[in-house]
């Protein structure tokens, strides 16, 4: 199409209307191609601008060649042509939603609105969230040089990659939120941080989420989840960015990459609280922390963002100035006449870089205002925007002055202002913090409870002569308070006889009141700040209340309770309590009525290594009972109360039915046993167990009940004074239950025993927990030990068949008949055959757990099956070495359906035998944890345990929440793995810092072994079958425990996740390796790792790969069926299966690991090369001296060596590790991965979920990493073939002159002595540097011109 230049007057206005009555949809020709603005530019553009040099920097030098600017068309999702003043597009993908559409309108308008200024030019663009173009993939220097990057625009950048910013349009919007700031003032805002958004796209939104939750202070955040989905249904009627400018601060956080809600949350006026951004768009760079927004560090953003509305608050002045000037910054220096400048610019500042014809490809599209608008008919909010944004006047006034590029001085110093500003905001809050963790209080949370519907609660405390009372929440079925409340304790000494009591009451109206329920705390269950949580209390009725016998409500009360010795508290009792006031930077005497205490953020604190521990260990001197068997955890005493059964119950019913239960009712916890019906002799043979904080109250209640439609009926009761109970030590006999009458009226008896005791009580694993008393699967819940089921590898031979009989009308098709074989889950098969009577002659290797299960044989052709076999194990041989042959034998097929004459029996030749000398790997070489072998025979002749392995499992501190729950607080559980055997800790609800103080022991048969510990989340208290959270493992090697030795230590729980490595907690472990026999323990480190079949008939890497993932699949399969079940993702998770699976992150990591190994090779290297250039004479001439007497005496070279390394050794002793090794996350790579990469090892495959484009890129990545290892291993095989060429005679010249230089050399080394030849050789390669020349020696001249292989390579 030919273009018609139409030049336009400056002296008339030209107005270009949109043209939708040209039925042909095509792009006019009386656009103005030239337009000379009237008025000329007298301003400067804003600072931003100076970025747009930095951007095009890159190819400053080189220029924008055709090469060059093809290379981005993978990652591009369209191609854009600019040719006289037209525009034209190459779609190669489609882009998310219209970001395309609005992304080449915007350019549209452009053009229109600087007719003939911008230039011809060709560009990609990308349209995802994130850069495709990252600066590692590019490098300068070296063979593989691929430089200049390709330009590819796109919405915002990374400091790490080289993509251009490009921009879009906001007119219409920026209207409306200058309106919305005009109606609702900065000062009648409300006083919390406001985020709103679709925290599903990224891990960092989803822990901001977390900060809405806090028992300790109030948040000061209101986040809100938003539903696009619905939204998009109602015509996003109710997520109007203007709407949305209601609070004094306004959050930002990045999703996938960048957001464009950036620029709307800072033109609200709030002060915008920006969590740092990781990509930048066009105009971020140049806005200043704390002129502009405040930072927000990600790691820390619940308590930053609490501490910045505090700060805000009681600065509301200057948090009001940084709204204001952010707010400026978006409303003026990012008007659409600067954001169509600044794209002016950038298209000719890419345009100067071009170096190449701009041609208009052949399936290109011309676009235009009307081939875009004109086909919406509809209406609708595309067509909508588009209207608003169309230009229709050339710019009368020319573009603003493009500001000076930044000097390399000038740009270093905003730099570093930016950083300094950063640094003091953080100094301010950890100063803030600092003061707040100072603060400590006696005194009581009262957090939330769970009431029923229509009730205006409030709670009445009760201590010491002292009351209070919480402020009434209106018709709240669940009220949350987060109120404290402080008591003095008049007589300490006599804490332990005081009650604390929480009545909650309804108010009915101004006068009457109704007590729902109340509670009540023994002193004996305080406990110092440092280890108070909020627990659930279950309300108890009130007995005399005329209100609560018509009271339906039945719920709990979440409190808090702590005690200090800090003298300098004072209570302050009042009958409402407001809400918490800020406390300022400023020093003040600490208030006690305000609570800043460390926050129960989901963040735990950055990585910390190993930490030492002194725990009381086997309960010291104030210990109950004196514990031997449990000598690594600290005691924990229990109430055990075991109900056995009943006998000739009375019936409460007139029809003479009773359906009994039984409640153990402690204070305000109630335990149930499970209900009978119409059974007046029932059996329970149930246990429950109650902590020491749990017990508050003097007696223990057992109460027999028969359940009813209407209401329960009580049968009976017996009650035991705590003080009268007996406690049993863990070495005695259990308590005898006995015969208790629990009706004197109408009789009925029920066997119990009540006993304290310890968790070394044989009771304690079978117990249902105080804890746990409200789970819907009490039975997941308790401490178990498991064993896996002993594995096999089975090796079976596929050798031949004989008489196969087909179908009659299958005689035309050649027979292709192959061999199914199946054991289990496990199913292979051989290659077809070409005959009635084949030969395979194919090996397979399965692996099989006791019990066996058959092992299935069949025979098929296409879809047809020609017999079956099933063989039992017990026919089948063991062979425990390879000694023993195991013969070939012959078995019969069967077919179901006899429908075709046979002359003969089908039979196949097989070879099956269980390997018995084999170790089944189901744990990585490097982490097992067994090298036995299978057969039970041969390692118990073989193999002597060489010690004693003891764990203590104390507890665990500062748990996060798992990734997989979605609760919101943690039901951790520990397991361990060492050998076979598999333990299970009790699973400890609601609680972030967990004790669980539970003792195993094991047999060592291999020092170098590791054990495994991991604490993982509970989810399946309530039903349902949702993993288990994976919170973190550690592992401990046994060889490297000193014997004898205790280690007590807090392990950091560390997982690496698609947003980055996280610390999750800490464990505590005791752990005692006891080695009972040295001389055998020294010997097997002089034994084979694994057992001699592993050596004799060696198994493939990648067949030990799938028969350990079948094995783990097996042991997964067989413990998951016991009770409670250790589940799949558990066992995957402790045996590490994936750890081989491909990683970017890993392979660095290993590269980096392999350097370390030969860094001292190479170090050696350097000296020598030091040595030869004698950069340190003194150094140079002593090995000199050192090489003559090593020639002169040779016999002492070999000693000198040894005693050098044993005298390292003892150097070196000083420096041994005294604590277990950790993970390492600088060692894993963790610690600074990019986060491209972690999605990709985080990625499925191959149901990859994301965007074809980023596979694809990943794709290329392998690929250029592959390329690079393929090269190196082509210059090694190189060097081989030219030590090769040197006899081969393929150079006839080189090869003359080596042999002309052996024959020579063989001479004078014949009459030249060997002593004197290794001297004048030494002396040669360590010659002064004056005595060398600069350019390679003959021979290294020589060896490089030897032909290689490489140029017959295709």
């Amino acid at each position: 199409m030919m273009a018609t230049s139409i030049v336009a007057s400056t002296k008339k206005t030209i107005k270009i209307p949109l043209n939708c009555k040209d039925t042909t949809q095509t792009c006019p020709l009386n656009y103005p191609s030239r337009f000379k603005p009237a008025i000329s530019s007298s301003e400067t553009c804003p600072d931003y601008f100076r970025w747009i040099h930095q951007d095009l920097k890159v190819w400053q030098e080189t220029g924008i060649t055709r090469e060059t600017l093809e290379r981005a068309k993978p990652n591009a999702h369209f191609r854009l042509v600019i040719k006289s003043g037209r525009l034209y597009i190459h779609q190669y993908d489609k882009c998310y939603q219209t970001r395309d559409v609005f992304t080449i309108w915007g350019i549209l308008q452009l053009l229109k609105m600087y007719p003939g200024q911008v230039p011809d030019l060709e560009l990609l663009f990308l349209c995802h969230d994130q850069p495709g173009i990252w600066k590692k993939d590019f490098t300068q220097e070296g063979p593989n040089a691929t430089w200049p990057p390709p330009p590819l625009f796109h919405y915002c950048s990374h400091c790490d990659a080289y993509d251009i910013v490009n921009v879009k349009e906001w007119t219409t919007l920026q209207v409306a939120i200058r309106e919305a700031n005009e109606r609702v003032r900065w000062k009648d805002r409300v006083q919390y941080a406001h985020w709103k958004g679709n925290s599903y796209v990224s891990q960092e939104r989803r822990d901001l989420m977390q900060c809405n939750f806090s028992d300790k202070y109030d948040p000061m955040v209101h986040l809100y989840e938003q539903d696009w989905e619905k939204e998009r249904e109602n015509g996003f009627k109710s997520s109007n960015l203007e709407d949305q400018c209601t609070h004094r601060y306004k959050i930002y956080i990045e999703g996938r990459a960048w957001s464009v809600s950036k620029k709307y949350i800072l033109a609200c006026d709030s002060m915008a609280l920006l969590v740092k951004p990781e990509f930048f768009d066009f105009f971020g760079r140049s806005m200043v922390p704390m002129e502009h927004y405040w930072p927000i560090r990600p790691q820390e953003s619940c308590r930053d963002l609490k501490f910045a509305v505090e700060w805000g608050n009681n600065n509301t002045e200057k948090a009001q100035e940084i709204g204001r000037r952010g707010s400026e910054y978006m409303m003026k220096r990012l008007e659409m006449k600067y954001v169509y400048d600044y794209m002016l610019y950038v298209l000719q500042g890419y345009g100067k870089l071009m170096r190449l014809d701009v041609t208009v490809p052949d399936n290109a599209t011309e676009v235009c205002s009307e081939t875009m608008a004109c086909p919406i008919t509809d209406g609708g909010l595309i067509r909508q925007c588009m209207d608003d944004s169309l230009v229709t006047y050339p710019s009368v006034k020319a573009a603003c002055d493009l500001p000076q590029p930044y000097g390399d001085d000038e740009l270093k110093r905003f730099l570093k202002n930016q950083e300094s500003a950063e640094r003091h905001v953080e100094k301010l809050t950890n100063d803030y913090w600092e003061v707040q963790n100072k603060i400590l209080q006696k005194g009581k949370n009262v957090i939330s409870a769970r009431l029923g519907d229509g009730v205006n609660s409030f709670v009445e405390l009760r201590f010491d002569d002292q009351k209070v009372k919480t402020t009434t929440k209106l018709d709240d079925s669940s009220p949350v308070w987060n109120e404290r409340f402080s008591f003095n304790i008049s007589d300490t000494e006599d804490l332990s006889n005081l009650v604390l009591e929480a009545y909650v009451y309804n108010k009915t109206s101004n006068v009457t009141t109704s007590c729902l329920g109340k509670i009540r705390i023994l002193g004996t269950a305080f406990v110092p700040y440092s280890e108070a949580v909020g627990l659930h209390y279950p309300l108890e009725k009130e007995k005399w209340s005329v209100f609560s016998f018509g009271s339906t409500v039945r719920g709990e009360l979440t409190l808090k309770v702590f005690v200090t010795d800090n003298p300098s508290t004072k209570p302050r009792l009042r009958k409402t309590q407001e809400p918490p006031q800020p406390q300022t930077l400023s020093p003040q005497p600490p208030q006690p009525q305000t609570l800043f205490s460390q926050p129960q953020t989901l963040s735990p604190a950055p990585f910390q290594p190993v930490k030492y521990g002194s725990p009381v260990l086997g309960g010291g001197v104030r210990a109950r009972t004196t514990i031997t068997a449990h000598d690594l955890v600290e005691p924990m005493e229990y109430l055990f109360v075991k109900i056995v059964k009943a006998r000739n119950l009375p019936t409460m019913d007139p029809t003479g039915s009773l359906d009994p239960y039984v409640e153990v009712k402690l204070g305000n916890f109630t335990a149930t046993t499970t209900q009978f019906e119409k059974n007046k002799n029932p059996v329970w043979n149930e246990v429950f167990a109650f902590t020491k904080s749990d017990q508050q109250a003097n007696f223990v209640d057992v109460i027999v009940m028969d359940k009813a439609v209407m209401k329960d009926k009580f049968v009976g009761s017996i009650r035991f004074d705590l003080n009268e109970i007996p406690t049993r030590v863990a070495t005695d006999s259990p308590i005898a239950p006995q015969w208790y009458i629990v009706n004197h009226e109408r009789g009925g008896e029920v066997m119990l025993s009540v006993w304290f005791g310890t968790q070394a009580d044989e009771a304690f694993s079978d117990a249902t927990y105080s804890d746990a008393l409200n789970a819907v699967n009490k039975s997941s819940v308790y401490s178990k030990v498991y064993h896996s089921p002993r594995l096999w590898y089975l090796r079976v031979n596929v050798i031949e068949a004989q008489d196969l009989v087909i179908k009659p009308d299958r005689t035309r098709f050649p027979p292709n008949p192959y061999v199914n074989i199946k054991l289990g889950s496990q199913m292979v098969r051989t290659k077809p055959g070409q005959s009635l009577n084949p030969k395979w002659n194919e090996e397979f290797t399965f692996v099989a757990a006791e019990p066996f299960e058959d092992l299935e044989i069949s025979i098929q052709d296409r879809e047809e099956t020609l017999g079956t076999a099933k063989i039992r194990f017990d026919e089948i041989e063991t062979r425990v070495d390879d000694n023993r042959i195991v013969p070939n034998r012959w078995f019969s097929l069967a077919l179901e359906r006899q429908t075709r004459v046979r002359f003969a029996t089908t039979r196949i030749l097989l070879n099956v035998c269980l390997e018995g000398g084999y170790h089944v790997l189901d744990e990585s070489t490097y982490n097992s944890s067994d090298f036995r072998p299978s057969m039970k025979e041969v390692r118990n002749r073989h193999e002597q345990s060489v010690g004693v392995l003891e764990l203590g499992i104390l507890g665990a501190e500062g748990l996060s929440l798992s990734r997989d729950g979605k609760k919101e607080t943690v039901d951790a559980y520990c397991v361990a793995k060492y050998g076979t055997k598999w333990v299970r800790t009790r699973t400890v609800m609601n609680s972030l810092n967990p004790r669980f103080n539970e003792q195993y022991t094991w047999e060592v048969y291999e020092p170098a072994t590791v054990i495994t510990i991991g604490v993982f989340d509970n989810n399946g208290t309530n039903g349902g079958n949702i993993k288990d959270g994976k919170i973190g493992k550690v592992r401990v090697r046994i060889s490297t425990l000193e014997s004898g030795r205790l280690y007590t230590n807090s392990h950091p729980l560390l997982v690496l996740r698609p947003s980055g490595v996280k610390n999750m907690g800490e464990l505590h472990l005791a752990i005692r390796f006891t080695c009972t026999s040295m001389f055998q323990m020294l010997l097997h480190y002089w034994k084979p790792l694994l057992p001699k079949m592993h050596y004799v008939r060696p198994l493939k890497v990648v067949q030990q790969e799938i028969l350990r993932e079948h094995a783990v699949n097996l042991v997964a399969a067989r413990l998951s069926r016991a009770e409670p079940p250790l589940r799949k993702e558990v066992i995957e998770y402790i045996t590490d299966l994936n750890s081989h699976f491909w990683s970017i992150r890993k392979s660095r990591a290993n590269l980096y690991r392999l350097r370390s190994v030969f860094s001292g090779l190479l170090g050696t290297g350097e000296w020598f090369q030091d040595i030869c250039t004698w950069k340190k004479p003194v150094a140079s001439t002593a090995v000199h001296v050192l090489y003559l007497a090593f020639v002169c005496l040779p016999e002492m070279i070999l000693p000198i060596i040894s005693l050098w390394l044993f005298m390292l050794g003892v150097w070196n002793y000083r420096l041994r590790p005294r604590q277990p090794q950790h993970m390492d996350t600088s060692l894993s790579f963790a610690d600074n991965v990019h986060p491209e990469e972690l999605t990709e090892e985080f990625d499925t495959f191959p149901f990859s979920s994301q965007d074809p484009g980023v596979v694809k890129m990943r794709y290329e990545r392998l690929r250029s990493i592959a390329g690079r290892a393929q090269t190196l291993v082509g210059d090694i095989a190189g060097q081989g073939e030219r030590v090769q060429a040197l006899l081969s005679w393929r150079d006839p010249r080189a090869t003359s002159i080596f042999m002309v230089v052996c024959l020579v050399s063989s001479v004078i080394l014949y009459v030249v002595p060997f002593k004197v030849f290794v001297l004048l050789a030494g002396l040669y390669i360590m010659r002064h540097p004056r005595l060398r020349r600069k350019t390679p020696p003959g021979l290294v001249n020589f060896f490089k011109r030897l032909p290689a292989k490489t140029d017959c390579m295709l």
